[in-house]
């Protein structure tokens, strides 16, 4: 997943992959509509590039609250 033009596609591909049980888990927490803000913002790919990157909830909160400001 390395593409970005094509990552959000590839994302949504992965996420259909689960069980209906994590697929309505997505949807509470409306996944989709993070996705798409990091995807605009240009974040999307820094956020999935770099099995390193630190992914703990604060430091996406903070991504999402800077993309939103």
């Amino acid at each position: 997943m390395d593409d970005q033009d094509h990552l959000r596609g590839s994302l949504d591909s992965y996420a259909q992959g689960f069980s209906v049980d994590v697929r309505a888990t997505f949807e509470r927490f409306d996944l989709a509509a993070a996705v798409e803000r990091l995807q605009k913002a240009r974040l999307l790919y820094l956020v999935t590039a770099d099995a390193d990157l630190n992914r703990s909830a604060d430091r996406i909160r903070a991504m999402i609250e800077r993309m939103s400001g």
